[in-house]
């Protein structure tokens, strides 16, 4: 086994601009000799990729025309990478130096792994947690595992639902055997829904405790209509893509039963654009048919 295997980082920027820029400067600090950076633009409008290109001549740079999103995203860096390890990032992370290493040294100690995450801190509270691996509910929601809490809460690796798609390793056994991410769901759900098939396919999902990742974002849960809806929706999706019998029906019930009412009592007072949304998720999410249907 080679002691250090080429690993191609992916970045997906999207009007990233600063944040982007802090990235790369992170990430071309690692302490690894044989890794690539892939920055993959989804149709950006600020100036993020002309900066990048000028500080970073070296970096490979594919441009799409329009935002494909999350998935389709980063799926265009994942086609163009050969490397036996792909790490997918935000464009809004800062990475530690030593993430590639403690995500290789965890390969070795559990082989069985095939999809892979640090601890995700905070960036502007770093003694926080915003996500020590992800659940997959029954009861029809995705969370991040001790969220808010101190980073010492865990500090032994563990197997998980998911690894939030924020920061997370994949071997190229599991593309090899499972294929790319799933671009029906555009934005959120898709990273559950690429460990559920992993796992199904028999690969594990684990979580390493060194918090070699900080993350740019708030605890604001909705702030936009494209959010809502999407996250509305492709519960829907994940469950009639993933799901079968009583497991399906509990997890698509609580949509509606539960989930759509409490996000509404949330959404009370604000845009009520941003409400709209969430209902036409619920409609397209209900209307949604799966080619497992």
């Amino acid at each position: 086994m080679n002691n250090n295997p080429n690993i191609s980082i992916v970045i997906l920027n999207y009007n990233g601009g600063q944040d982007l820029s802090e990235c790369i400067e992170s990430v071309m600090k690692i302490d690894y000799p044989n890794y690539e950076v892939i920055v993959v633009d989804n149709g950006s409008t600020d100036n993020s990729i002309s900066n990048i290109r000028e500080r970073f001549p070296r970096i490979k740079i594919i441009e799409n025309k329009h935002n494909l999103g999350f998935p389709a995203g980063n799926n265009v860096g994942i086609r163009e990478s050969t490397t036996p390890y792909v790490l997918l990032l935000n464009d809004d992370v800062v990475v530690g130096r030593d993430i590639l290493k403690d995500l290789l040294s965890a390969i070795k100690v559990y082989p069985q792994a095939g999809v892979i995450g640090p601890a995700i801190l905070y960036y502007k509270d770093p003694e926080y947690i915003w996500a020590a691996g992800g659940k997959i509910s029954l009861f029809g929601y995705t969370s991040h595992i001790d969220k808010g809490r101190k980073s010492d809460t865990y500090d032994i690796p563990r197997y998980v639902d998911y690894i939030t798609g924020c920061a997370v390793l994949i071997k190229r056994e599991v593309i090899d055997s499972i294929g790319l991410l799933d671009p029906d769901y555009f934005l959120y759900f898709d990273d559950a829904d690429y460990c559920y098939r992993a796992k199904r396919a028999g690969f594990k999902c684990l979580y390493i405790p060194p918090p070699t990742v900080r993350h740019k974002t708030g605890d604001e849960w909705i702030t936009n209509p494209t959010q809502a809806y999407h996250y509305m929706k492709n519960a829907f999706v994940f469950a009639k893509k993933n799901l079968v019998g009583v497991k399906k029906f509990i997890f698509i019930a609580s949509q509606v039963v539960l989930l759509f009412p409490y996000y509404s009592i949330k959404l009370i007072g604000k845009d009520t654009i941003i409400f709209r949304s969430l209902v036409k998720g619920l409609k397209d999410g209900i209307s949604y048919k799966s080619v497992n249907e």
